[in-house]
């Protein structure tokens, strides 16, 4: 779904909601960089974007939108320090796609934070 809860997993203590969100979009895979919130989404056959959801001032924005040939997006991961987002795609999976690369591959793209 798209309710996101932020749990607290320190062993010593009772695990404890700290806040529950409403996401724009079904999220897939999640990032947090500096109480940010990124998350992907996007359905099998359409570029997948990736969204931010600030928690401090609850608000939620497009970060990078219909990513270049990621049409099966499996995963994400954003190196602030090379400013490049990592992108996985299982398009192998799925050979049914007109466009799109047909096979699994890692994208990266070069993108400012």
């Amino acid at each position: 779904t798209n309710t996101v809860s932020l749990i607290d997993c320190d062993q010593l203590s009772a695990t404890r909601i700290i806040k529950r969100i409403t996401l724009a979009n079904n999220p897939d895979q999640f990032q947090l960089i500096d109480n940010i919130l990124l998350y992907q989404s996007g359905g099998n056959g359409s570029r997948a974007s990736i969204y931010a959801y600030d928690l401090t001032t609850d608000t939620e924005s497009v970060k990078w939108s219909q990513l270049e040939n990621l049409f099966a997006a499996e995963g994400f991961y954003y190196d602030r320090t090379w400013r490049t987002l990592y992108a996985v795609n299982d398009g192998g999976f799925h050979n049914t796609y007109a466009s799109g690369p047909r096979f699994n591959c890692v994208f990266e793209y070069v993108l400012d934070y």
